[in-house]
């Protein structure tokens, strides 16, 4: 076990600057409050802009209701100017029957007649002005359409502006809100490797109980972490807790299935049981992972012992010292069966 965890040597050396830094972070952690304002922040500005856009609208919405309106009555206007020409357009009809049919030479006729011809005149005259209106109410309804046209182009521009800087907006947010997820992730796997080192450390002076409790909180910063896992299982198995120790070593290689150190480890945990089958299997696998895991085939070799199969025993061995002469564990199996104290 201190092999397969020897590249975390150090770790003790470096316990009080690290337990400072999970101190630290532990009580200021900024992340919280801007992971906590984010939302509020975000749904404000959501609804700003869509008051915005709502207001645009409903005043567009009001402008084209209130110029048709005025159109309208612009219309009907014109339409009663024509009435008053299509009534001064008949006066001299009239004058002409009044003459045909009434005695000129009598008083009252050229009484009638002479008011005719005022009211002709002064109709002539309204006439007159009356076009000159018409022309000025048809000119002005065309600039009125003309302005109008153009400013509902503009506020369709706006409203398109508007638009794409909301777009831009939410863009920013997008990237704060990934920029936040990543720091939130940094400062888990950070804990996750502070909590993991302290475990460590009491793994390694025989303190187990304590050491799990890191483990585990290390495990809740960084779930994904088959290394975690495997430092679970390996301190479950020194209390004793097989099926615990199990359940974490094969939670590790669900993770990583090419994990060698977990089939080794796993491999010791079936072997210190006398479960060698189950040991061997194990063994094996952590050679086929890693050719030149000098301490897998050291335990397969003594798997190998037990289940009476001592030529193989005997090459796992020397394989062992092959990769790593200095193997004294290796050295002492192949010195006691060559002298004959191994039950054959």
């Amino acid at each position: 076990m201190e092999e397969n965890l020897q590249n975390q040597n150090n770790v003790e050396e470096q316990n009080q600057d690290k337990e400072k830094k999970e101190q630290f972070v532990d009580e200021k952690n900024p992340q919280d409050i801007v992971a906590n304002e984010q939302p509020k922040i975000e749904n404000q500005k959501n609804q700003d802009f869509e008051k915005i856009e709502g207001d645009i609208k409903e005043f567009l919405e009001q402008s084209k209701s209130s110029n048709e309106s005025i159109i309208n009555n612009l219309k009907d206007t014109l339409l009663r100017f024509e009435a008053i020409n299509e009534t001064v357009s008949i006066l001299p009809e009239i004058k002409e029957i009044i003459k045909t049919n009434s005695d000129s030479s009598t008083e009252h006729s050229m009484a009638l007649e002479s008011r005719i011809d005022k009211i002709s005149t002064n109709l002539e005259n309204i006439s007159n002005m009356i076009s000159e209106e018409k022309e000025n109410l048809k000119n002005l309804i065309t600039n009125f359409n003309e302005k109008n046209e153009l400013l509902i182009g503009k506020m369709d521009s706006l409203l398109s502006n508007v638009a794409k800087f909301s777009e831009n907006v939410m863009k920013v947010i997008e990237y704060e809100e990934n920029l936040l997820k990543k720091r939130e992730i940094e400062f888990a796997l950070t804990q996750a490797k502070i909590y993991n080192e302290r475990g460590l450390l009491l793994f390694y002076r025989g303190i187990f109980s304590s050491a799990l409790n890191y483990f585990i909180k290390a495990l809740e910063m960084d779930p994904s972490s088959p290394e975690i896992y495997n430092n679970i299982a390996q301190t479950y198995t020194k209390l004793g807790n097989q099926q615990k120790a199990e359940e974490y070593f094969k939670k590790a290689l669900e993770i990583f299935p090419d994990f060698a150190e977990v089939y080794n480890n796993l491999g010791l945990m079936y072997l210190s049981n006398s479960q060698f089958e189950l040991a061997a299997e194990n063994f094996r696998k952590a050679i086929d992972l890693n050719p030149d895991f000098s301490e897998a085939y050291l335990l397969l070799g003594n798997s190998l012992h037990s289940l009476k199969k001592n030529d193989e025993a005997i090459n796992n061995w020397k394989k062992a010292l092959e990769i790593n002469p200095y193997l004294e564990e290796a050295k002492e199996k192949l010195k006691i069966f060559n002298e004959g104290e191994i039950d054959v």
